[in-house]
């Protein structure tokens, strides 16, 4: 497990280094991707396409009643209706109305407290994580529903992160390299689920680690003291000497540093902003429990995601 996930913080910073080089076209690429001559990379922003207009074919359709009632009981008998379909469109609810735009509602957290960088990478990252966390509630629907969901959600998922990828290397770019990353990101995926799910089964100081590494960079491996340690030498499997003990200045392009002189006092926050998250995972566990299976399935309900960081007297009582 190690090993593997290793090898996709590896490919990690691959990917981050494509797209802080890759040129580009688009206003909102290249001049907002994370360069290797810059500590703080320009934000990301992703504009969301405008739907395309209804065609004269269903806009007849929509218009004619009878026409309409036909074309349902063609689509019912094409399989259309039928619980993979059904669990297709529902999770696509889900995406759009709880996940997609997750990190928008908690921006200052992930970029002012915990120092990640607005790149197209941390959005990833925190959509990564609320789509684990649905993944787990929706493992418990009967089957075959629990598998349905989770296939349609994870499809979404990624259909939305082709669809940025290819915003970010420009629309001329060969489908070789868009697969490549691609497969780069479903790793990560892969990895985030694994370490989650084994923080789940074991315990929150699992859960806590698995923060550290995803959300925090794995920055500070080395203690206050320790000079120049960067995430991706911690995901090195041998990393050298020089690769431990190197300039601190230098930027490797992946946007995520280590903190030097006085930022270094950040480091202290570390375990309270591990504790905060891991608070949070499991509070949004128990809210997507609560909700029935039925609401799941009927409308695609899981409600809103929290807040991060709450208040004490906002938090349920024990007699409650």
């Amino acid at each position: 497990m190690l090993s593997r996930l290793s090898r996709a913080s590896s490919r990690h910073l691959v990917l981050r280094r494509f797209l802080a080089a890759s040129p580009s076209k688009h206003p909102h690429e290249q001049s907002q991707l994370p360069s290797s001559s810059t500590k703080y990379p320009k934000p990301y922003y992703h504009v969301e396409r405008a739907p395309p207009p209804p065609s004269k074919i269903t806009r007849t359709i929509e218009q004619n009643p009878t026409l309409r009632a036909v074309v349902l009981k063609l689509a019912a008998l094409m399989g259309y209706n039928s619980p993979a379909q059904v669990a297709q469109r529902q999770a696509l609810r889900i995406y759009q109305n709880a996940v997609r735009n997750v990190d928008d509602q908690e921006r200052a957290f992930w970029h002012n407290e915990c120092s990640l960088p607005p790149t197209f990478q941390t959005w990833f990252t925190v959509v990564n994580l609320h789509i684990w966390l649905l993944t787990v509630r929706l493992r418990a629907l009967p089957p075959p529903h629990g598998t349905h969901y989770i296939q349609g959600l994870i499809d979404h998922f990624f259909e939305d992160v082709e669809d940025r990828i290819r915003t970010v290397l420009s629309k001329r770019a060969p489908d070789r390299l868009v697969t490549r990353h691609l497969k780069i990101c479903r790793d990560q995926w892969q990895g985030l689920g694994l370490a989650f799910d084994y923080g789940l089964v074991t315990s929150d100081v699992e859960v806590a680690a698995a923060v550290w590494r995803n959300f925090l960079g794995a920055r500070g491996a080395l203690g206050l003291e320790g000079r120049g340690q960067v995430v991706n030498y911690a995901g090195l499997e041998k990393p050298t000497p020089e690769q431990l003990v190197r300039d601190p200045d230098a930027d490797d392009g992946s946007g995520v540093r280590d903190f030097e002189g006085e930022e270094r006092d950040k480091y202290v926050k570390f375990p309270e902003l591990m504790w905060t998250v891991t608070a949070y995972i499991r509070r949004e566990i128990a809210r997507l429990e609560a909700i029935p299976d039925a609401d799941i399935m009927a409308n695609g309900e899981v409600g809103q995601f929290g807040r991060i960081i709450v208040r004490e007297d906002t938090l349920p009582s024990e007699d409650s």
